[in-house]
C-alpha cells in the first residue's frame, strides 16, 4: 500500500493582543493528494496542466539543474522567454495549483474551489516546493512500478501454454 502525501488546510483569525495583531489558527483539517484522471482532466479544464504531470515534472527538473542553467544563460544572463518559462513553475501559485489538482483526485465528493483552497492553503515557500515535488515524484513512481498482476497473469499464461517465461 502506497502513503499518500498530504496538506493540513487551516482556518485563520486575526486578533488583537497586548495591542499588537497576531494570526491566531482556529481550525485545521489535513487531507490526501492523489492524482486521478478526473484531477488530470480538471488541470486542463483549466489552464493548470498543458500536456501531463511528466512534462511537469520534467520541466522543474530541468529548471533547477545547475546544467540547464547554464545552457539557458548567454553571457551570466537568462534569456527573457526563458526567464518567464522558469518564474512559471516556481511560483507559489503554480505549486499551490497542481497541489490543489491532486487534493481534487482525493476527494471523492464536494472539494474546495482552486481560490478556497489556496487561501486555506497558506504555507512558507520551501514547504510548498516539498510538497509539489514530492506529489510529482511519488505519481511518476506509482506509474512505473512494475505490475504484479500482470506479471504473474504472464506467468500463468506460459504455464498453460507449455511457455516459460
Amino acid at each position: 500500500m502506497t502513503k499518500l502525501q498530504s496538506v493540513e488546510l487551516k482556518e485563520y483569525e486575526i486578533v488583537e493582543v497586548d495591542g499588537e495583531f497576531e494570526r491566531k489558527e482556529i481550525s485545521s483539517e489535513k487531507h490526501p493528494l492523489y492524482f486521478t484522471n478526473r484531477s488530470l482532466l480538471v488541470g486542463k479544464q483549466y489552464g493548470i496542466l498543458e500536456k501531463g504531470l511528466e512534462q511537469e515534472l520534467f520541466s522543474f527538473l530541468a529548471v533547477i539543474d545547475p546544467n540547464s542553467i547554464k545552457e539557458i544563460t548567454k553571457g551570466g544572463e537568462i534569456e527573457t522567454d526563458q526567464l518567464v518559462s522558469i518564474t512559471k513553475l516556481i511560483s507559489l501559485d503554480h505549486m499551490k495549483d497542481i497541489i490543489w489538482l491532486a487534493y481534487v483526485g482525493a476527494k471523492t465528493g464536494e472539494c474546495l474551489d482552486n481560490e478556497e483552497f489556496k487561501e486555506l492553503y497558506d504555507e512558507d515557500f520551501q514547504t510548498i516546493m516539498s510538497v509539489y515535488m514530492s506529489i510529482l515524484t511519488s505519481n511518476f513512481e506509482n506509474q512505473n512500478k512494475q505490475n504484479k498482476f500482470k506479471e504473474d497473469l504472464n506467468k500463468s499464461l506460459g504455464k498453460i501454454n507449455g511457455l516459460k517465461k
